[in-house]
């Protein structure tokens, strides 16, 4: 039995305009998806802009006043070129054993105030010390494991120092920070990140 061809034409003619609709269809979402996806990179671009830019600033933001004062330690404040030369370390004043627990006793004690007032900061190397001063020779007061939380405290170093890190040399500063379980120090800047890695 032979299908008329007016039939037929009209059978064609009715496949070709849902081909054409589901092309059609596909384009506009693809052209969401495409959308979308710039948007994504833009929003991941500008984050890497203002991580830039937080971390070029010589001068930290400071964070609210907190509420309950914190008891303040004195560090004596030491002017540095902003680089040191290559192999050179910074004379540092040695601490002793018995002042750096007093110095963790205090920090404890300025640990009341609210740690959402500072800017949280996550671990990103496993194993990283907190040093009582900017230095990689000085005394450790505590030990941070992988994705640690800790607060940034708004101050780091004038100046950078270069520290082989797994084999890799890196140049940073150092940023004070406070443990989760109250305890302030200074770590190497490379060692902390405001993402978890």
């Amino acid at each position: 039995m032979k299908i008329p061809r007016i039939e037929s034409i009209l059978v064609v003619v009715f496949f070709l305009s849902v081909t054409l609709w589901m092309i059609s269809k596909c384009n506009d979402k693809r052209a969401v998806t495409a959308r979308h996806q710039e948007e994504l990179l833009e929003d991941e671009e500008k984050g890497r802009r203002a991580k830039r830019r937080d971390t070029t600033k010589t001068e930290v933001k400071a964070a609210p006043k907190p509420t309950v004062k914190p008891e303040v330690v004195d560090t004596p404040v030491v002017k540095k070129p902003t680089t040191l030369p290559k192999g050179v370390m910074p004379k540092l004043k040695e601490v002793s054993p018995e002042k750096a627990q007093t110095t963790t006793t205090t920090a404890s004690k300025a640990s009341d105030v609210k740690p959402e007032t500072y800017p949280t900061l996550y671990v990103v190397i496993d194993g990283l010390n907190v040093r009582s001063e900017p230095n990689p020779k000085a005394v450790a007061v505590a030990t941070l494991k992988l994705n640690d939380k800790v607060f940034f405290l708004n101050k780091k170093t004038e100046w950078t120092q270069e520290i082989n890190l797994d084999g890799k040399k890196t140049t940073d500063h150092w940023v004070k920070i406070r443990t989760k379980s109250g305890k302030e120090g200074w770590v190497f800047g490379a060692g902390v990140h405001y993402y978890k890695k």
